[in-house]
């Protein structure tokens, strides 16, 4: 019996010579891999370095585009403003132009009046006592007209003065719906910019969601496969069938552990079939969860009457009720503190058998072991999911405040319109009453002439031939005064006509260069539209980079974690 005792020692002394030698080699394939992999992470970590820089300086170019547009919009208000002074330059032009017509028209009549006085005082004068009476018939009906002519003055003075209450309403009124569009308009292109950028974030989310970034390579491809068919049997992830409240996501998501990333068949075959495939192509490992084998379980004791004590993390979550098993095995054991004060008194209480995780997401094991630190709230694949499902509720707020921004712009630019209308028909009308009131007061002069003139005559008609000549003579040295007046209007209208026409070109040159200013702003509102689109493909390619570097930190630790 000493001959096989010693042959089955030296088997035994054989096989922990191999099994050492093997030890060895798995050793150093991983440790291989393991360079490889921390050299590809800093390849991946200077990509996403770079994609990061460049997109810093397509937001640096995207605000100088937006300051430029609101320079160009500064500048077609200034260029709006400029026009108003000019067509109020204009205005004034053509009512002196008006003025100087009505004082121009009274000379006429009052040479016309001379003259034909003149006339009258050499025919007539031989009839001094007839002519005399007939005068000052004329001379009352000259008057009656300066009171009627005064009587209508005095209402289109008040009419005047209506219309001028009128344009200074319409001008404030037209202030007042600038200010309230353009504060509408700064407001209606911050939400754009925020509906935008919540799109891109909903579809960087949307895509990772759909390629399974952050989870192993293993786990893509069975999932892949399960799409295409491939696969049957396959319910999705751990991660794809919880759902957890905002509240409570990361300490679920700590709870799980790198069990989020397990994957639900219907049945152990299915499971074999979807590591086979894996060994066949090398893709890595992956943890199965068959529905006919797994079973739940949970603490028989909840010490739900202890602070901060929130229940079993099981019973946080929601699932279809299919699952129960799946997650009652992997939750079902696991209580969720508030704190990580709450926590350790629960463990102390309970003899450090139970297994806590605290809302922010340290956890404490069973034995008394803690884990636990800094953990971002957007990193993990729950929080994607959450933060995901938020974006996409918030969409549709933002898109309707959008809509009722758009909509109210468009009502101030219809109300400034019409105000603008307005108070260019008040201005008309305002003109209209001036013509009328500088046509009235000229055709009063014209009657206090005439009248004056009369008096004059029928003086001289009274007094003796010396006196009538002598009234003559000044009547006509003043007919002569007023043809030189005349002349000095005539050529005084030629300037103001000369000064409203160049005063129209100015309108129509500031006119153009609004329209060249408004054409430059639109090529810069494309240039931010496009630039835009820019900032969200690079904005995508820096997630991309960013879950890279996840995916190899995580294939990184998995090494790691079997080494040791």
């Amino acid at each position: 019996q000493v001959g096989p005792l010693k042959q089955q020692a030296e088997v035994a002394k054989r096989y922990l010579t191999l099994r050492d030698e093997l030890r060895v080699e798995e050793v150093s394939a991983w440790m291989d891999a393991l360079d490889k992999l921390r050299e590809q992470s800093r390849a991946i970590a200077g990509d996403y370095e770079a994609a990061k820089s460049g997109l810093d300086a397509a937001r640096r170019e995207l605000e100088a585009l937006y300051s430029r547009s609101e320079a160009l919009a500064e500048r077609m208000r200034q260029k709006d403003v400029e026009a108003e002074q000019q067509r109020s330059r204009l205005s004034a032009a053509e009512a002196k132009v008006s003025e100087a017509e009505a004082e121009a028209a009274v000379l006429r009549n009052s040479i016309e009046n001379s003259r034909q006085s003149a006339e009258r005082m050499r025919g007539e004068l031989s009839e001094q006592t007839e002519r005399a009476e007939t005068i000052a018939g004329q001379i009352e009906e000259h008057q009656k007209r300066i009171a009627e002519i005064d009587a209508r003055a005095k209402s289109l003075e008040a009419d005047a003065a209506s219309a001028q209450n009128v344009m200074d309403g319409r001008r404030m009124r037209i202030e007042n719906r600038e200010h309230e569009a353009a504060e509408a308009g700064d407001e209606l292109t911050k939400q754009i910019v925020e509906l935008r950028s919540t799109d891109s974030r909903i579809a960087m989310l949307s895509e990772m969601e759909k390629e399974y970034e952050g989870f192993a390579g293993a786990v893509k491809t069975v999932m892949r496969e399960a799409r295409r068919g491939t696969l049957r049997g396959v319910h999705g992830t751990v991660a794809e069938l919880l759902r957890a409240d905002e509240r409570c996501t990361l300490a679920i998501e700590t709870a799980l552990g790198a069990a989020i990333q397990n994957v639900v068949v219907d049945t152990q075959d299915d499971g074999r079939r979807a590591i086979e495939l894996l060994k066949r192509r090398d893709a890595g490992r992956a943890t199965f969860l068959p529905l006919d084998t797994i079973r739940g379980g949970r603490l028989d004791r909840i010490p739900s009457e202890d602070e901060g004590c929130l229940g079993l993390a099981v019973d946080l979550a929601s699932f279809d009720g299919r699952y129960r098993n799946i997650f009652e095995n992997l939750l079902g054991r696991t209580l969720v503190a508030e704190t990580l004060s709450d926590a350790v008194a629960i463990s102390r209480k309970n003899g450090n058998r139970l297994r806590i995780v605290t809302l922010d997401g340290q956890l404490i094991n069973a034995g008394g072991s803690m884990t636990g630190g800094s953990a971002s709230r957007n990193a993990g694949i729950l929080s994607r999911r959450a933060e995901l499902e938020k974006l996409q509720g918030s969409r549709g707020r933002l898109a309707k405040a959008r809509d009722e921004l758009a909509a109210r712009v468009e009502t101030l630019k219809r109300e400034l319109a019409s105000a603008r209308y307005e108070l260019d028909v008040a201005a008309q009308e305002l003109q209209s009453v001036n013509n009328e009131l500088a046509s009235l007061r000229a055709e009063r002069r014209t009657t206090e002439n005439a009248a004056a003139q009369l008096e004059l005559l029928r003086q001289s008609i009274s007094g003796d031939s010396q006196t009538r000549a002598k009234a003559l003579a000044d009547m006509e040295a003043g007919a002569e005064s007023a043809r030189r007046e005349l002349a000095a209007r005539e050529e005084r209208i030629g300037e103001l006509r000369t000064e409203a026409a160049r005063i129209k070109e100015e309108i129509a040159a500031a006119t153009q260069k609004k329209l060249e200013v408004e054409g430059e702003r639109t090529k810069t509102d494309r240039a931010v539209q496009e630039k835009n689109n820019a900032l969200l493909d690079m904005e995508r390619t820096c997630a991309r980079f960013e879950q890279k570097k996840l995916s190899a930190e995580l294939e990184e630790k998995q090494l790691l974690d079997k080494l040791w």
